[in-house]
């Protein structure tokens, strides 16, 4: 928005430059006119108009002795037809603009953003479940961002796809193998499981811990989507309650004194 004064004295500056030679009637004249079409927005001491406004005063300008004759009604009308196309070009302009699709970003622009190297940038990408392609979407953005916020907290890549419910290959490659190691165990075996750890490189401990975790989490979930929850629950209490019985201390007869070991054999009935 320009001021009102300000306009006026680029008119005066604009007919002295273009050597349109208009006199101070026929400056008044034109002023008057288009601040009669066009009244601008404000008080009268600080009214303020567009860019366009200015430019269809300045275009009359130019034609007020040719084309439009110094007439009222022809440069009233001029004015008024210009403005009334100026509105629908800025509508159409605006319309134009809402349903353009927003620009999408690079994977140099997001790494350039957000001050991250190439090779976490990857490994980033790959925990937040995004593809590596030519450019991102702004919801794609979104959540990049939030990765980024994420590691900045302390959080590690591994746990970085936990949050965003991601196994990355590495990942996928670990509950593999420890899949493997478990479907091999027998229940009283379980202990075996930490001797074969060692065939994980030692750079995938980090996955291994979060596989199991998530691994754990799935069956718990469905456990309880199963409804035996209670059921485990009550035969962990009653295993418990019938090894304590069969580990309650029983005296040998070998340890009993002669009278004792007597009373405790079995009578025989004398005939």
């Amino acid at each position: 928005m320009e001021r009102q004064q300000d306009i006026y004295n680029q008119l005066l500056q604009f007919n002295h430059e273009q050597q349109i030679n208009l006199d101070d009637g026929q400056l008044n004249h034109l002023w008057s006119l288009w601040t009669e079409v066009i009244p601008g927005e404000g008080d009268n001491e600080e009214k303020e108009y567009t860019s366009y406004d200015k430019d269809i005063l300045l275009e009359v300008a130019q034609k007020y002795v040719g084309e439009l004759e110094s007439d009222a009604e022809k440069i009233r009308e001029y004015i008024e037809t210009r403005k009334i196309t100026q509105e629908s070009e800025s509508t159409e302009s605006k319309k134009r603009k809402s349903t353009r699709k927003p620009r999408g970003k690079s994977f140099t622009d997001l790494m350039s953003e957000y001050s991250i190297d190439f090779r976490k940038g990857c490994d980033l990408l790959a925990a937040c479940g995004l593809p590596e392609k030519d450019t991102y979407t702004p919801k794609e953005v979104s959540k990049f961002a939030q990765g980024c916020e994420l590691i900045r907290e302390g959080k590690t890549i591994a746990e970085v796809a936990v949050h965003f419910g991601v196994a990355s290959p590495q990942t996928d490659d670990t509950r593999r193998k420890l899949m493997e190691i478990i479907a091999n165990q027998s229940s009283n075996q379980a202990y075996r499981i930490v001797e074969q750890i060692p065939e994980i490189v030692e750079n995938q401990l980090e996955q291994v811990e979060t596989a199991f975790n998530m691994m754990t989490y799935q069956k718990l979930r469905e456990l309880q989507e199963k409804g035996e929850i209670d059921r485990l629950v009550e035969e962990m209490v009653q295993g418990r309650k019938s090894r304590s019985r069969d580990f309650l201390p029983v005296t040998a007869l070998t340890e009993l004194p002669p009278t004792e070991l007597y009373q405790a054999l079995p009578q025989v009935e004398e005939d």
